[in-house]
Order: C-alpha cells, then structure tokens, then sequence
C-alpha cells in the first residue's frame, strides 16, 4: 500500500519542536505510527502550516508544508487517510482522484463536512455509526483508536490510586474532561496523580505535573485505576488505549462516544456515571485487574494496523 496521511495542522496550542523526533525511536504521535504501518510500500504524513522534513526510513517521511494546495505527494498515493475534515485537504483529495480515501476525525467532527467523497469512514462508537449509516449507507465502520508503542508496562510501584490525563488550562476543554468534577468530587482519602495542566492544586491528596509523553508510561503505572471521567459528549481520548497499554484499568465516563464492549468490559475495566463515579472506582481497584494482555490483542497498533486493512480489502472488493 503507498499510503498519503493527511495529519492536521501543526500544533498551535504548544512547541511544534515537542512533536520533532530524529528518528521513529522517539516517535510518540500514535497517526505517525499508523502510517508507517499502513503504507507497508511507501507513505508520507503531511501537516501544513510549516516548513519542515524528515525520512525515518526509505518507505516513511514526515512533511511539513505552508499550503497543501500547493504540495504534490512524491508518489501516486493508493489510500489517502484524513485525519478530520479540514478544508485545507481538499485540493489534495481532489488531486488524487483515483486513490482510496478514509476519513476519521474525532468527538463532534465524526461525520465529514465539506468534501464528502469518502470511501470509508472510521467511526469510535456503534451510536456515530448508526447516525451515519442514516446518511452515508455503508461507508462507515467501527474501529479502535490505539496507544504509540512507547506506552507499555513498566512494572513500577504503585504510589497513586487514581491516574488522570487532562488539559485544565483551557475552561471549555476543562469542562470536556471533568477537571472540576473529579476536584470537587473525589474522596479525600484517594490519592491522584493529574498529568497536564490545571489552574491550580487545590487537593491535599494531589500530584499535577506536566511531562514529556515519554514520560507518561511510567508514570501512569504507577496508578492503580485510570480515569477518564468526561463531563460532555467525546470520542475515544487517546489517554484510554494508552492506560491500557501500560497495564492500568480504567473506569470511563458514560458519556464518551466509544466502542464500549471493545475498550472496557472484565479485563479492562468499568463504564460508570456521575452518581456512582467514585464508588465504580474502589470497585475496579478491588479487582486487580490486568488489562495489558487484552490491549495487545485486541486494541494495540498491530492490531488497528489489522482491521483497517482489513476493512479497506473488504471495501475494495465489493
């Protein structure tokens, strides 16, 4: 497969240096790595609003371009995977007419706006697919989102009960990820190990540190239970395949857009609402459980790699 992803722009909320990487070794943007295993004969991942490139192998090379109407793929692309709907895509969609093209883009932006001559849609949860199906017949199937393979289990000592992953330093995105729930709600006696930005700490029981995504693994095994306690409708975050991964369970808001029975059923963890939150957290903790094993045989890399060919193969033919 030659395979054109179309990654996004480049970020604006931090240092685009944070996502440069010499080589693949210290590559922690899970679409990187979808990529690489995808275009298994050749593919580039695009962002526009830069200047920027980089070969990590004779099949794989990331580039960073000013105006995506203006770039040409150095190869007749096969598959184009669109990462959300950006407008700034569709001279490139249109360009390669002939190639298949697979689009996904997360929370509210689950149904395409704008170029719509999709071949197949990726949806995180049997509700986005129903809606669509409504509107695009079956071009859309279920599919998993997985962790960057830096995410494993480091076999660290558990010094936290709870482990969150979240943005406070923006209201609307606090608000998404249930920033003032879990510190007006959580029980004193819980220990929490926040990694990202929050306004302040205002827990005794607290740690809130922001580190480089190299360090998360360790630190989130070090946590008994992962959270993902959202307050408003959302789409599989990458930090639940990510807990997973590094062999934490997880108790997840109901409100997340996912596939359910995929990510969190006995061996991963428990789905929970806000009345019953916390309690669904001691339960969870109470089990032990060991979701590693599960993630790499059902959610990893590999076997996202798996499906999506698979799903593009099955498209194909019919």
């Amino acid at each position: 497969m030659k395979l054109l992803f179309l990654r996004g722009q480049v970020p604006q909320d931090r240092d685009p240096a944070e996502i440069c990487h010499a080589c693949a070794c210290g590559e922690d943007d899970v679409w990187t790595w979808l990529a690489m295993g995808l275009g298994d004969e050749q593919s580039e991942l695009v962002y526009w609003g830069g200047k920027r490139y980089i070969s990590y192998n004779d099949k794989f090379s990331i580039r960073w371009v000013k105006n995506l109407a203006e770039y040409e793929c150095p190869f007749k692309p096969d598959v184009i995977f669109a990462r959300g709907g950006f407008p700034e895509y569709e001279p490139v969609l249109r360009r390669y007419a002939g190639a298949y093209k697979i689009y996904y883009g997360a929370g509210k932006r689950y149904k395409p706006e704008g170029y719509q001559d999709y071949n197949l849609i990726l949806t995180d949860s049997v509700q986005q697919q129903k809606n669509l199906n409504q509107i695009l017949k079956e071009k859309s199937a279920l599919w998993v989102k997985p962790a960057a393979p830096l995410f494993y289990p480091t076999g660290a000592e558990k010094r936290y009960d709870v482990g969150y992953v979240a943005d406070g330093r923006f209201e609307h995105r606090a608000k998404i990820k249930g920033v003032d729930f879990v510190y007006s709600t959580i029980p004193d006696d819980l220990s929490l190990l926040h990694l990202g930005w929050a306004k302040k700490n205002v827990r005794k029981h607290s740690t809130i540190v922001r580190v480089n995504r190299t360090e998360m693994p360790g630190m989130l095994s070090e946590c008994r239970v992962g959270i993902i306690p959202y307050t408003d409708y959302d789409s599989a975050p990458r930090c639940l395949p990510e807990m997973l991964a590094c062999d934490v369970p997880v108790v997840v808001s109901d409100r997340l857009n996912i596939w359910r029975e995929m990510y969190v059923n006995e061996h991963t963890g428990a789905v929970a609402n806000k009345d019953n939150f916390w309690e669904t957290v001691r339960r969870v903790m109470s089990l032990n459980l060991k979701p590693a094993a599960y993630y790499k045989e059902h959610l990893s890399l590999d076997a996202a790699v798996r499906r999506l060919k698979g799903l593009i193969s099955g498209a194909k033919s019919n």
